[in-house]
C-alpha cells in the first residue's frame, strides 16, 4: 500500500500514513490538515529510497509553501516567530499568550512585591507632592510617610556618605519623638536601595562589627578583606597572619611584614642597607610616613576606627555614635579640654582604620 508524508501544523512532526487514510498526528493527536497532499512514498527499490539523505522534493515544496502562506505570531517569552497554527512556541515550548497580557501579569507581580510598603495615595511629607504612593517604614509610626522616590534618594545618599552606619528615620532628625525606633529596618533598606549599594552597606557593617570584636583581625594589606581570629597575646612565638587572599604574611602584634629573626621593636627601628634597591627605599619611606601619620590619630573607643582631626574642637562624635575627647580620650567628652558651649565635632572628614 502506498504511503504519504504530511507535516502536523501543531507540533511539526512528519507523519507517514496511507494515502486514503485521514488519521491524526502520532505525537499530539492533532487533526490532519485537509491540504496536506504530498506525493506517495516511492517504492523501496528506487534509488531515492536507498539514499537515506535524499528526501522527496515534493515534500519540501509543499512545506515551504504552507509556511510562507500562513501567518506568524511572536512568542512573548523568547520573541521567536512561530506559525499561526502552533499552540506553543517551537523554540521555548511556552504556551501561546498575548504579549499585552504578559506585560500586565509582570506588572501585577511587581506591584504585589511592593504591596507590603504601599499604603495609599496621599501627600508626601518630604516633597509635599499630592496624590502619590506613600510608604510607611516598618518600625516607624504611621506619621512617617513619604513617597518612594524621596525615600530612595534619602537611603542612597546616607549609604553614599556613611556606608555601614545605621540609617535614621528622615523624620526623626527634625522630630525626635516621631517614632520609637530611629533606625530604618534592614528590610526597608534592601527594598529601597540598588543591589550594589546595599551590598556595599552590608560589607561596611561587617567591617565595623569585626572592628568591635577584639579577637578578629583584618589583613593590613589595603583593600584586602581577609579576617583571622586570634585571642591570646601570651602564646609562645610570633603570631603570624598568613593571608590566603593577598598571599602576604604579617605579624599580628605589630602588623608589619613577617620578621621571624627579630622582635617587633627591632623591626620598627630597622634601617635600610646602603645597597638597598629603589623599590625597597620607596616602601621604607612609605612605611615611615604611615607611622608618622598614625601617631597623630586617635582611636575611637566604640568601633576602633582611627580619627584624624584636621580642624575644629576636641569633642568628637564618631559615626558609630561614640563620643569622646580627641585630646584626652574622655568618654562622653565631659572634660574641660573644650568649652561646654561648643558642639560635638562630627567625624566625617577623614577616617583611617588602625590597629587595635
Amino acid at each position: 500500500m502506498p504511503f504519504t508524508k504530511w507535516t502536523c501544523l501543531a507540533c511539526t512532526f512528519v507523519n507517514e500514513d496511507p494515502v486514503e487514510s485521514a488519521s491524526n498526528c502520532m505525537i499530539c493527536e492533532a487533526d490532519r490538515p485537509p491540504s496536506s497532499t504530498s506525493s506517495p512514498r516511492p517504492p523501496a527499490s528506487t534509488p531515492m529510497a536507498d539514499d537515506p539523505f535524499t528526501s522527496p522534493p515534493s515534500i519540501s515544496t509543499s512545506t515551504s509553501t504552507s509556511t510562507s502562506a500562513s501567518n506568524q505570531w511572536e512568542c512573548a517569552h523568547c520573541t521567536f516567530m512561530n506559525e499561526d497554527a502552533h499552540l506553543a512556541c517551537t523554540l521555548c515550548l511556552q504556551e501561546r499568550v498575548d504579549s499585552t497580557s504578559l506585560i500586565k501579569e509582570l506588572d501585577s507581580q511587581e506591584k504585589e512585591k511592593k504591596a507590603s510598603l504601599i499604603l495609599a495615595n496621599g501627600a508626601c511629607n518630604i516633597c509635599r507632592e499630592d496624590d502619590v504612593p506613600t510608604y510607611n517604614l516598618r518600625d516607624c509610626s504611621k506619621t512617617c510617610t513619604c513617597c518612594e522616590d524621596c525615600l530612595k534618594k534619602y537611603v542612597e545618599l546616607q549609604i553614599e556618605e556613611q556606608p555601614g552606619v545605621p540609617i535614621r528615620c528622615p523624620f526623626n532628625i527634625s522630630n525626635p519623638d516621631c517614632c520609637p525606633n530611629i533606625d530604618i529596618n534592614q528590610t526597608d533598606i534592601m527594598l529601597l536601595s540598588p543591589t550594589p549599594t546595599y551590598n556595599r552597606h552590608i560589607d561596611k557593617q561587617t567591617e565595623y562589627a569585626c572592628a568591635r570584636e577584639e579577637s578578629l583581625h583584618m589583613c593590613p594589606t589595603p583593600n584586602c578583606n581577609f579576617k583571622v581570629e586570634w585571642v591570646s597575646h601570651e602564646e609562645n612565638g610570633q603570631p603570624i597572619l598568613d593571608c590566603k587572599m593577598c598571599n602576604n604574611i604579617y605579624c599580628l602584634l605589630c602588623r608589619q611584614l613577617e620578621h621571624t629573626c627579630m622582635t617587633c621593636e627591632e623591626k620598627a627601628a630597622e634601617t635600610l642597607p646602603e645597597n638597598a634597591t629603589e623599590e625597597a627605599k620607596r616602601l621604607h619611606a612609605e612605611e615611615r610616613a604611615s607611622k608618622k601619620a598614625l601617631s597623630k590619630i586617635r582611636k575611637c573607643g566604640g568601633c576602633g576606627e582611627g580619627v584624624l582631626k584636621k580642624e575644629g574642637c576636641n569633642k568628637i562624635l564618631c559615626r558609630c555614635g561614640y563620643k569622646f575627647c580627641f585630646k584626652c580620650g574622655d568618654e562622653g567628652a565631659t572634660c574641660s579640654c573644650t568649652p561646654a558651649n561648643v558642639r560635638n565635632y562630627k567625624q566625617t572628614r577623614f577616617i583611617i582604620s588602625i590597629t587595635r
